[in-house]
């Protein structure tokens, strides 16, 4: 195999004569963009190609305040990160004001998805 002597060129390597196997999780691939693990076998000529699995659900942001955001978890939990400077002026009051903020909220997003 060919070393690069400057990694700025990639290196190509053209095969001819494969069989492709291809495991996916659908049917119809055809003019598609897959994501997933090649194996190229030049000996025996073959290419496998095994299609990464769906990805599941995913967290939703709720929203955001000056020190925090908050999201729903796939689950239907609710997760807070907070974030601050410890020198920061009013710290505590703003940190309270921002939690009963965030409480009205998650509870608004709770009502949403109810109807």
């Amino acid at each position: 195999m060919a070393t690069n002597k400057n990694p700025k060129t990639p290196i190509y390597r053209r095969v001819k004569d494969i069989c492709v196997d291809m495991y996916t999780s659908d049917a119809a691939v055809e003019k598609r963009l897959l994501h997933g693990k090649v194996f190229l076998n030049s000996d025996k000529g073959e290419i496998l190609f095994a299609q990464n699995a769906p990805r599941g659900p995913r967290s939703v942001e709720i929203g955001r305040t000056l020190h925090s955001r908050y999201v729903r978890r796939p689950d239907g939990a609710y997760t807070v990160t907070f974030r601050c400077m410890g020198n920061e002026k009013n710290l505590r009051e703003l940190l309270l004001a921002e939690v009963r903020e965030i409480a009205t909220m998650i509870k608004a997003d709770v009502e949403r998805r109810a109807i």
